[in-house]
């Protein structure tokens, strides 16, 4: 698959074929509920956002450039394909509330976490307080 577009201009015709190419493939292969993980510099696979809302974040953000073999989104790296399903738990959120927290403290997003792995925990949602539960 060529990949020479992601060097290339936001503004060209040929990047704009790229992330359409990217997005189809992507879709394909790696799609959950409608949704994958973004690469933008922004996102940087930590959320998963529709087709349109990532289509607008290459397109004004730009594509990483050295996101070559498209591991994330379906392609092994002999450049192969896999059509398995990928785990949607979120690598931000831990069972450890220390780590938790230091997500939280630094804006780190647990959006689309798997909650029926989740034992203790559950994801607080934005602008929810946390009630710290007490084991007596």
């Amino acid at each position: 698959m060529d990949k020479s577009w992601i060097t290339k201009p936001r503004n060209t015709q040929e990047f704009h074929e790229g992330v359409q190419g990217f997005l189809d493939f992507s879709f394909a292969h790696r799609s959950v509920e409608g949704k994958i993980k973004c690469p933008c510099p922004d996102c940087v696979f930590r959320k998963w956002e529709t087709r349109a809302v990532i289509y607008d974040h290459l397109i004004c953000r730009g594509f990483p450039t050295t996101y070559t073999i498209w591991f994330w989104h379906g392609e092994s790296t002999t450049g192969e394909t896999s059509n398995s399903t990928p785990s949607i738990q979120n690598p931000l959120y831990s069972h450890d509330p220390i780590h938790n927290m230091i997500n939280d403290a630094f804006g780190m997003t647990r959006d689309h976490v798997n909650v029926e792995a989740c034992t203790s925990h559950q994801p607080v949602n934005e602008g929810e307080a946390r009630v710290p539960e007490l084991n007596q």
